[in-house]
């Protein structure tokens, strides 16, 4: 009889899971196994063992009929900590082995196999005062719910690299941004971004802006010649536009500018001046 009992014991325990991985990022972490049979009346409980100093291991765990569970909830400490996850198969009291994940962690100096990393933002080019403007979603405000930056008051450390790698850094604003000098015209300009926050690393975002970001003979056209148009008898438009168009090309030789000299042509005819600066 003893002996009938253990085997109808070990024929009524499900089999353990299979294939447990996890699948982190930005926003956070979620653990997915496979199982053969889910025609069988079963659950599975999954088990986080947060190993943020080993002395003292904490566990927390939640029954689910899903082959995945997102468990961003349960990680103790996420920005520090590493993880590993223990799914078992539970069917009628039963529970099978276990089957445990590769250890991972948001710390890129913890001994782990999977290192998660966050993306980082989407970032906007643009010309400004002949530089590259660059700008994006401070990532703090972007990812302020991801488990990976959770109770943190670390700063974003990030880098710029386009003929060099500069540094800088972005506090708690909700936009990040500065602009960058090219040495010479190229007709398209890229820049690569990464970053840190403390422990936690981003992935490299690479963007490029087609165009010209030179200003002045933009300014010239469209300044110059839009305040030509509006302008009234008085000459009170015009004379605003041509202070601006000084202002922002200063550095440039007007008199030799093409645009310059028919803006003076038309401003003499209409204005009667014989000099213009």
């Amino acid at each position: 009889m003893g002996i009938m009992s253990i085997v109808l014991l070990t024929v009524s325990r499900p089999s353990p899971p299979a294939s447990v991985s996890i699948q982190c990022d930005s926003y956070g972490v979620e653990v997915r196994w496979e199982y053969p049979d889910l025609d069988q009346d079963v659950q599975f409980q999954v088990k986080v063992i947060h190993d943020f100093n080993q002395r003292n291991s904490n566990v927390t765990q939640n029954l689910t009929r899903s082959l995945r569970l997102n468990i961003s909830s349960m990680l103790f400490y996420p920005a520090y900590n590493r993880y590993v996850v223990n799914v078992t198969a539970v069917r009628g009291g039963e529970e099978s082995e276990p089957t445990l994940s590769d250890i991972f962690s948001y710390n890129k100096y913890a001994t782990a196999k999977i290192t998660c990393h966050l993306d980082f933002p989407e970032v906007e080019l643009s010309p400004k005062d002949g530089k590259l403007h660059v700008q994006f979603t401070n990532p703090l405000q972007l990812y302020r719910n991801s488990p990976a930056l959770r109770g943190l008051n670390d700063n974003l450390k990030y880098c710029i690299e386009t003929e060099e790698v500069t540094k800088y850094l972005c506090t708690l604003q909700n936009t990040c941004e500065t602009s960058v000098v090219f040495s010479e015209h190229r007709g398209e300009y890229c820049v690569s971004l990464t970053g840190n926050i403390g422990q936690r690393f981003f992935n490299l975002r690479s963007s490029c802006f087609t165009g010209d970001i030179r200003s002045c003979k933009c300014d010239f056209y469209q300044t110059v010649f839009r305040s030509l148009h509006k302008a009234d008898n008085s000459g009170n438009r015009a004379s605003i536009g041509i202070i601006y168009f000084v202002f922002k090309c200063k550095e440039v030789k007007i008199n030799k500018n093409p645009a310059y000299i028919i803006f003076v042509l038309i401003f003499k005819k209409y204005y009667g001046m014989r000099t213009l600066f």
